[in-house]
């Protein structure tokens, strides 16, 4: 199994790679943190995590599509960028716990 902080970190080369801001939020969430569960991440930041999560899960979907695609197709750029700063956010906290422990 691929632990948090591991997931966090594709997550981040995801958003740091090619393409607009919104397909790359999309991607880095769907494809790493989607299936997270807030009990795989240390307490410090899993109120982050569900923030993030609640925020990227907002709107209905229309047809086929994921909640994440339908409330991030709505978004601003600025906004998607503002949840991929919290992606990183949460990595680097991530990160820090697993040098600690």
């Amino acid at each position: 199994m691929t632990e948090a902080w591991e997931r966090f970190y594709l997550a981040t080369l995801t958003l740091v790679g090619p393409g607009p801001i919104k397909q790359r939020l999309i991607g880095a969430f769907l494809d790493n943190l989607g299936d997270l569960s807030p009990d795989q991440l240390p307490k410090i930041i899993r109120n982050d995590f569900i923030e993030l999560t609640n925020i990227l899960k907002q709107v209905t979907p229309i047809g086929k599509e994921t909640r994440v695609h339908a409330t991030v197709r709505k978004m601003s750029d600025a906004e998607a960028d503002l949840c991929a700063g919290k992606i990183v956010q949460i990595y680097s906290t991530v990160t820090r716990q697993r040098a600690i422990a």
